[in-house]
């Protein structure tokens, strides 16, 4: 336990992704209850749990997918470093999975079979869908075949937390599949960015690739998307929020590492707090 708890706090620290999955599952059902449903703080809290269980299933995923290049580029990892084996990650691995299917069973039929189509994606993200060496180079094209997971993931939480499935195309659930994505895109862009010279050719990213000026328009525009759903969820005013874009552009108009990593810390920024936007609405309504 010892050794699987520091794992954890390297590779998936507990406290930041139970609040960032309480703000995400929150904001859903902000969304949902908007329609009129009624929705149970039960509900909300099993999908929470299962949306925590399944971020952490990808981590777990990662580290077989990744194990050979990271042996490379991260030796101080903990798998790379023997703290946990990988047979032991995957051990973990099927056993959150199983603990996901109990708990969306809980939330019934409708759940289980949005979470079963979330558990199938994943499969075929772990197994880069069968494509990796095409994909690896390309980074834009491999978040095109992995962010849509987010698509499946806001979805699973909307019917899980009590919407049916003639409800997924509601205008305020469609704004609110839009939010996410453009968050999670965004910050998965913003974390890849680098200062020319901090650039490894070993460990493509998006500004190596792409060069910064359009990874960084890319960035702040996928923030700025987000912005305008939530703008269109919560009112006009949260159109200041806008002002998160700005440090990615700042990057691609100047491209150092003290930029890169602004420009980072603004897309997490923004992860956590336009869900905790959305998320604070259904606290007050409760």
């Amino acid at each position: 336990m010892s050794r699987a708890w520091t794992y954890l706090q390297e590779r998936f620290p507990p406290l930041p992704s139970a609040l960032l999955t309480a703000v995400y599952v929150g904001g859903g059902a902000a969304v949902v209850r908007a329609l009129g449903v009624d929705v149970a703080w039960w509900r909300a809290a099993l999908a929470g749990a299962v949306v925590f269980l399944f971020l952490l299933q990808l981590r777990l995923g990662d580290e077989s997918k990744d194990y050979h290049r990271d042996l490379e580029l991260h030796p101080e990892r903990p798998v790379q470093r023997g703290l946990v084996t990988l047979a032991e990650v995957r051990r973990a691995e099927i056993a959150v999975a199983i603990a996901q299917a109990i708990l969306a069973a809980i939330l019934g039929l409708t759940a289980i079979g949005a979470w079963a189509a979330l558990a199938l994606y994943g499969f075929f993200m772990r197994r880069e869908f069968f494509a990796g060496r095409l994909l690896e180079p390309r980074p834009i094209a491999y978040a095109l075949t992995h962010q849509p997971v987010m698509l499946l993931l806001t979805g699973f939480i909307q019917v899980a937390v009590g919407a049916a499935p003639g409800d997924l195309t509601a205008r305020v659930l469609l704004l609110h599949q839009a939010l996410s994505l453009g968050l999670m895109f965004a910050y998965e862009v913003s974390r890849k960015l680098r200062a020319p010279a901090d650039e490894d050719a070993r460990n493509p990213t998006y500004s190596q690739v792409h060069g910064p000026r359009v990874a960084g328009a890319m960035a702040a525009g996928l923030l700025a998307a987000a912005v305008v759903a939530l703008a269109g969820l919560l009112g006009r005013g949260y159109l200041s929020a806008l002002g998160l874009a700005l440090p990615a552009l700042f990057y691609a108009a100047r491209p150092t590492a003290g930029a890169a990593k602004i420009a980072r810390v603004s897309a997490e920024g923004a992860l956590l707090l336009l869900h905790a936007a959305l998320a604070a609405r259904l606290w007050s309504a409760w």
